[in-house]
């Protein structure tokens, strides 16, 4: 990507510049070690940024090299050079036959003949030899920056953060390194040594410069003010920039702080900003400090400054010293509240700066953000926090202090050796740290005292310190009401103090000094103040404000109870405060009264927005009481004879969700079912019946998708119509017997008590674990969506928020994730419209991650349309994950493309596009016209394969995908792009590039009101100028496709076979609909509409199972040879006698393999949407196996005994047994065995044939056969 900077800047490092320009009559070569800048404004109007010798002419223009003609153009064609200025002794230029030079500067010492290559071909068109030669072209100047921010007193690993940085050193010697504040604050170490033992690493490390974060503030609240800081400051080697503090005010910084720009700054000195002479480049740096501080810490008398017009200023003080590389060290935060100051702001709208070494925000810049704001580029770094990282920076100048390229990179600290020399520099502190840390102060936890973040890994209840009591937040304000109650004249009623204050959890066990100090860092003293009754309110109005997100004001309560609603908006939430009196009851607050709290003297200043209590302040109404605020604490844990375990109910939110109800499962009535009529076209390939049934009694949408437990033999089907699942045992199925089964158990999801869950899309079984998960789609869907999770009776274990509107979810086979497609429609005003996403949760923790997508990872193929952004129109509908459970490849219908997911490093690889059908090629006829007729032929269509359901299976090592070619419109109120081709309202003007089977002449012909009624998509065919259609586009294929899932190349599509095959053999069902029995009355539309598709073994061969939404049936392919899949039959068992009757509109299917299932053989599953029932279809003898199977194919072993599916037959020539295997079906021998051959553990569920055996009469000692044996 290039970027620019006033003039000119771009991202090719150290590009070797053997630029060879192009002009018609030049060819110039400059020297291989310049680097080459592309131009960001055309020289010549005539040079043309689509020419290919563009950056090369603008680069010789720049430097001097050509200067063109004198009316101001190149002339490309005509080539005249006017003056061809050569600075460098390098330089070869080539010149045309037809080129002309006025007049030449050459270097000393050189001749004309010596620069152009050829010369003696053009040299009669050479004048005016002369002049000086110019000065060498300045070389580019390379910085390097290294950076810290918000160490917080993490010292336990500097020695490696030492090692880090010296190894960085010792390739870039002229490297800086530069700190964006909050070195103090966070550990022991800062508790212990304010801040000293982080000063005596840095002055190790020699930073050049540091700024100030909000946290070198904080200890403005003790009695020596700020003298820690002042000491910090004194004792570093280094001087401190800070462009927009003024520490005038307060007399200890006298004499340390200078509000200028330095070009000598003193070790030990605050400045505006300093000037850095690096390799003779002048290099700029200035310093910011988030306003924030002024109620985040305490800073006393120190006054914070508007950080945009203090920027400003320092980089015109830097222009004006003729500095032309300037950084900005800041502490404001890189996406903080923009409201106040950030730094993507700051680079937006301060023009000149060229880096921001940032902090505050703890983010973790993995590469720098590039802002180029009015042809301005800034780069932003920052590392997280609490050293984990060393940022390292490369920039590249050119020699105007234009950027012309940079690369940065995160160096882990922990990835590092730890320093030797730092390591012992570091044992004494430790040593201190350690052994304060470790003493213990008399009491024990029986539970751990959490200090919980919502961001914090495995939280999945989204409680945090900063928006929930906790029982340390209990502790820690009983601990101040004790303290203030027995210093403080008056009556004190409550206690608060801030969660943004709380830093640390207390382990269960023995509790220490360390782990107490940890808690409460800040060094904050206890003060007490009086308020009235509407004061407190407006006060805890703030604590609530933020809700539900986080805020470090939340108060945490003492002798007191706090009522909210949350639903209500801020500044309205508070219900009621009371105040807990001697005998355990409640008095409820009055606005008019005068009551005396107690808080931490942060809060009581107004820290964290509280402006209320700081007018209270500047009343004189606070009273510091000087007790500090961890030694509060452990005095108070001391006094107890036991640690609580729970919290109290102290803050209460009444319009909190509930708790879930664990089991809110019913059994519903019992449906009386009968087994509805079969259709089996081709029993001779493959024997079927309907062995189970189960009616819903809901109807349409009773059931959806099913789910199987092979364990257990329970499946769990989605009830659309109720809003939940249902759970039914298939452990009664028999086989070859019609089975009626009943639902055991009904769970409405809404039932759970779960807010934000209302109703059901899609269900999973766990593959070996008491676990089941449920996708919940939230009112409205456009909101974000859970997964739920619960045991295979239906009862409550957890549930996790995902992406909107999620649509499907799976477990891999391997049990450790759940993975999830959240579909992301907009909503049907297109008021809201959620990008799309696919989650993936980690069962052990139920950890979620949520993917989302980048237009990066779109090939061209991938469908868009007009209506929002690429981002947002991206759609994932279904999940297939491979068998060592490594990747998903998911589905987006309405995209036709399909997503590949790195399931091990949690990351999208890419969305490739499908692909479209041409109905025009042999193979591909339709029926596009509802007219009652079947009339498969040609037509000019064009059709997006858009599949919903996808499967994978492998032949040869080679994954293949298999998809069912639905089709599915973008159709809401707001907006549809489907419309019937009679309808939308341009001209169609149909160009024969687009159709295989079509000339021109063909399609000027085509009556095109015969397909009047078809529906098309407005979206795709237009046109270049927008004004006709050139081709015709239509929703799915009509069949099914196989893909490599490698690559996503097509290696077969079934074409029109589903229409054929039930023109040929049903022709009064052809394209009839799942409501209505009218012939062709699909034909206009998607036809018999392929719905959903699964794979499954019978005996020996895989088999894929496309169900059709419309007819309702499935159709059987063999996928032996996945170019050429063969069609086996079509299964129905709709009632064909009436509209809607028997099973109809499959829309999910489950395989049951014979191993797995409940009747030893192979079943399939399917869910009917518009009959809402589920039909259970079983396989028996009938499997045709073509060619004989060998005798080693045939056996298994005892461990893993073979179960083959129909009718077998195995050559046993020259074999010497068969064993360990059970036919479910006939089984024919055939050939010579040899004289040893023996059957050993041999099942036949059938007739045994043994008319094609040669030779003696086998042995039959090792053989059952349930049927007749002929001979």
């Amino acid at each position: 990507m290039s970027i620019s900077k006033k003039k000119q800047r771009q991202r090719s490092y150290k590009t070797l510049l053997a630029a060879v320009i192009v002009t018609g009559s030049i060819v110039a070569v400059a020297p291989a070690n310049e680097s080459l800048a592309e131009a960001a404004s055309i020289s010549f109007p005539d040079v043309k940024t689509t020419h290919h010798f563009y950056n090369a002419v603008e680069d010789l223009t720049a430097r001097g090299v050509i200067t063109g003609h004198a009316d101001g153009l190149f002339k490309p064609v005509d080539a005249n050079i006017s003056n061809l200025n050569i600075g460098s002794v390098d330089t070869i230029v080539t010149l045309a036959s037809n080129s002309r030079i006025s007049n030449s500067i050459l270097p000393n010492g050189k001749d004309l003949k010596d620069i152009i290559k050829n010369y003696d071909q053009v040299k009669n068109n050479v004048e005016n030899v002369g002049g000086k030669p110019n000065p060498p072209a300045k070389r580019n100047f390379n910085l390097s920056i290294m950076h810290t921010n918000d160490t917080h007193a993490s010292l336990d690993n500097v020695a490696k953060r030492v090692t880090a940085v010296k190894e960085v050193r010792a390739e870039k010697p002229d490297a800086l390194l530069l700190d964006a504040g909050d070195v103090m604050s966070g550990t022991l170490y800062f508790n212990e040594y304010k801040g000293l033992a982080d000063l005596e690493f840095m002055n190790l490390m020699k930073y050049d410069a540091m700024t100030f974060g909000n946290h070198e503030f904080d200890l403005g609240s003790s009695p020596e003010g700020l003298q820690a800081l002042k000491d910090f400051v004194e004792a570093a080697n280094f001087p401190f920039v800070s462009a927009n503090v003024d520490f005038s005010k307060d007399d200890k910084f006298t004499g340390l702080f200078s509000d200028v720009i330095s070009s000598k700054p003193e070790e030990g000195k605050i400045y505006q900003g300093i000037i850095k002479k690096i390799d003779g480049e002048k290099v700029g740096i200035f310093g910011l400090t988030t306003a924030e501080t002024a109620s985040l810490s305490s800073p006393g008398e120190i006054i914070f400054e508007d950080y945009k017009v203090e920027a400003e200023k320092a980089v015109k003080a830097f222009e004006g010293q003729k500095v032309d590389k300037i950084i900005a060290i800041t502490h404001i935060g890189y996406d903080d509240n923009e409201a106040i100051d950030n730094d993507l702001k700051l680079a937006a709208e301060v023009e000149g700066i060229d880096v921001i070494v940032g902090g505050h925000s703890h983010t973790a810049l993995n590469e720098p953000k590039v802002i180029d704001a009015e042809g301005t580029p800034t780069l932003i770094v920052q590392t997280g926090n609490a050293n984990s990282n060393l940022g390292l920076l490369d920039v590249e100048f050119d020699n105007k202090g234009n950027i012309v390229g940079h690369a940065g990179e995160l160096i882990k600290i922990d990835k590092q050796v730890p320093d030797p020399e730092a390591v012992t520099l570091s044992a004494p502190y430790k040593e201190k740290v350690e052994a304060t840390s470790l003493t213990e102060i008399g009491v024990e936890a029986e539970v751990a005292l959490t200090n919980p973040r919502t961001g914090d890994v495995g939280n999945t209840t989204g409680e945090s310190v900063r928006k929930n009591e906790t029982i340390l937040g209990n502790l820690i304000t009983d601990g101040m009401l004790a303290k203030a109650k027995s210093v403080s004249e008056k009556e004190v009623i409550m206690a608060f103090q801030n969660g943004g204050g709380i830093r640390a959890a207390i382990d269960a066990g023995p509790i220490t000094v360390g782990e107490v100090m940890t808690v409460l860092p800040f060094a904050n003293t206890l003060a007490t103040m009086d308020v009235t009754g509407s004061e407190l309110k407006a006060a805890f109005e703030i604590s609530f404000k933020s809700l539900p997100g986080e805020s470090g004001g939340f108060l945490h309560v003492a002798g007191a109870k706090v009522e909210y609603d949350s639903s209500k908006p801020v500044g309205e939430r508070v219900v009621s405060i009371s105040y807990k009196n001697a005998d355990g009851t409640y008095t409820a607050i009055e606005d008019t009264k005068t009551y005396t709290v107690a808080t931490n003297a942060f809060t009581a200043k107004g820290g964290d927005g509280y402006t209320v209590l700081a007018n209270a302040y500047v009343e004189g109404r606070v009273t510091d009481l000087g007790l500090s605020d961890w030694e509060n604490l452990a005095e108070h844990l001391k006094t107890l004879t036991a640690i609580p375990t729970e919290i109290e109910g102290r803050i209460v939110d009444v319009n909190a969700p509930k708790e879930p109800v664990i089991d809110p499962g019913t059994t519903p009535a019992s449906v009386t079912t009968t087994e509805p009529p079969l259709v089996n076209l081709n029993p001779e390939n493959l024997s079927v019946s309907q062995i189970g049934r189960y009616d819903s009694g809901q109807g349409e949408t009773g059931t959806e998708i099913l789910a199987y437990d092979t364990e257990r033999k329970l499946a769990f089907v989605t009830n659309g119509a109720v809003g939940g699942y249902d759970i039914l045992s298939f452990a009664g199925l028999e086989s070859g017997k019609f089975t009626a089964v009943d639902s055991e158990k009904r769970v409405v999801l809404a039932d759970y008590g779960i807010t934000g869950v209302k109703d059901i899309t899609s269900i999973a079984s766990h593959p070996t674990e008491d676990l089941i998960a449920i996708t919940a789609v939230n009112d409205p869907k456009t909101d974000n969506g859970h997964i739920v999770f619960a045991t295979k009776d239906g009862k409550y274990v957890k549930h996790v928020e995902v992406g909107a509107l999620p649509d499907m979810v799976t477990f891999t086979p391997d049990g450790t994730k759940a993975i999830v497609a959240n579909e992301g429609e907009p909503s049907d005003d297109y008021s809201a419209d959620p990008e799309g996403s696919i989650s993936i949760i980690d069962l052990k923790t139920f950890e979620v991650k949520t993917l989302t997508f980048t237009e990066e990872m779109l090939d061209s193929k991938v469908r868009v349309d007009s209506q929002g952004t690429k981002l947002e129109q991206l759609e994932p509908e279904y999940i297939t994950v491979s068998a060592d459970s490594t990747t998903a490849y998911v589905s987006l219908q309405e995209n036709n493309a399909i997503a590949t997911v790195n399931l091990v490093t949690g990351t999208i690889l890419d969305v490739k596009g499908l692909g479209v059908k041409d109905h025009s090629v042999v193979g591909n006829e339709l029926d596009a016209i509802e007219d009652g007729k079947i009339l498969i032929e040609k037509q000019p269509i064009l059709s997006f394969f858009m599949p919903d359901a996808i499967d994978t299976f492998s032949v040869a090592d080679q994954t293949y995908i298999v998809t069912p070619n639905e089709g599915d419109a973008r159709d809401y109120d707001a907006y549809s792009e489907e419309k019937k081709l009679s309808k939308i309202g341009k001209a169609v003007k149909l160009k024969a590039e687009h159709y295989v089977g079509y000339t021109q002449d063909e399609l000027d012909a085509f009556d095109l009101t015969t397909l009047a009624d078809y529906k098309v998509t407005i979206e795709n065919g237009l046109s270049a100028d927008g004004t006709s259609y050139e081709a015709l586009y239509g929703y799915g294929g009509r069949s099914f496709s196989i893909f490599k899932a490698d690559t996503m190349e097509l290696v077969y599509d079934s074409g029109n076979d589903f229409e054929t095959i039930i023109a040929e053999n049903m022709p009064e069902q052809f394209n009839i609909s799942n409501d209505k029995l009218t012939v062709d009355a699909r034909s206009k539309a998607k036809g018999p509409e392929p719905e959903t598709v699964v794979t499954g073994q019978i005996g020996e061969k895989t088999y894929a199972f496309i169900a059709l939404e419309r007819f309702s049936g499935i159709m059987v392919y063999d996928l032996s040879n996945p170019t050429a899949p063969e069609f086996v039959t079509l299964v129905s068992s709709r009632d064909f006698s009436a509209d809607v009757a028997g099973d109809v509109a499959p829309e999910g299917l489950q395989f049951i393999p014979a191993d797995k299932s409940p009747t030893g053989k192979a079943l399939l599953a399917a869910t009917n949407e518009m009959s809402g029932t589920v039909a259970v279809y079983e396989f028996g003898a009938g499997v045709v196996t073509n060619e004989p199977m060998t005798a080693e194919a045939f056996s298994g072993t005892v461990d893993t005994p073979k179960v083959h599916e129909g009718d077998v037959t195995v050559s046993i020539t020259d074999a010497t047994k068969l064993e360990n295997a059970t036919v479910n079906g006939n089984l024919i021998i055939k050939g010579t065995p040899t004289e040893t051959f023996s059957m050993t553990n041999i099942t036949v569920e059938g007739n045994l044939d043994l008319t094609g055996l040669d030779g003696e009469v086998l042995n039959m000692d090792g053989i059952t056969v349930t049927g007749e044996t002929t001979l």
